[in-house]
């Protein structure tokens, strides 16, 4: 980006100049984002994300694997830290690539329906299926950790591989149990960022000149 600016001159007016034009460059460039704060508690298997096509992010009881469904463990565990970060986002500290975080195990029905129906709840806005022109702060819009694998059993350990940016579309009942849904997209955020990095689709900005 590049602009002009007229300046107030004081020791050029014995030359009779007392303005000029001073120029003034600066570059950025997006990168993937490799630190984050504010994430949602779930996490998602590294893969090739269809940005726009519908996915769902939560399985209700019978789609998790070996007592995991797809909930993380933010500063704390139990329904209600899960349910608070659901609809705050954890704030806690920036959670890093490369960072090792716990899984939250159990189906946490209750929790996952009443937190994200608050943040859908919450968003009075109408949205179509173009989404890039989204609002920065969307309730509906979440960030979620990429992981390595959900290949675990019980209460364990995954590894955060990158992040990515997902919008609700709705959370039901199936069955009896919570199934999200909604579409991952790119977006730009807050965020330290890698300008040589791939990514997820969640991306931040840096000044390199």
């Amino acid at each position: 980006m590049t602009t002009d600016k007229t300046v107030t001159l004081y020791f050029a007016r014995i030359f009779n100049r007392s303005t000029a034009d001073v120029g003034v460059k600066a570059a950025a460039v997006t990168g993937p984002v490799v630190s984050a704060k504010g994430i949602c508690p779930f996490g998602v298997a590294e893969q090739e994300f269809i940005y726009g096509e519908t996915y769902t992010l939560k399985h209700g009881g019978g789609g998790g694997t070996t007592g995991n469904y797809g909930a993380i463990a933010l500063g704390g565990t139990g329904a209600s830290n899960y349910r608070n970060n659901l609809i705050n986002g954890y704030n806690g500290h920036s959670i890093r690539i490369g960072d090792e975080i716990e899984t939250e195990t159990g189906n946490m029905d209750g929790a996952t329906f009443d937190g994200m129906r608050e943040l859908l709840d919450s968003d009075f806005c109408e949205h179509g299926e173009d989404l890039s022109q989204i609002e920065v702060n969307c309730p509906r819009l979440i960030k979620i950790p990429v992981i390595d694998s959900f290949d675990i059993a019980g209460r364990s350990t995954v590894k955060v591989v990158g992040f990515t940016a997902f919008f609700l579309d709705n959370v039901v009942k199936v069955n009896g149990k919570t199934e999200i849904t909604g579409r991952f997209i790119k977006r730009v955020c807050e965020g330290e960022a890698d300008e040589n990095g791939e990514g997820y689709g969640l991306f931040g900005t840096k000044l390199v000149e």
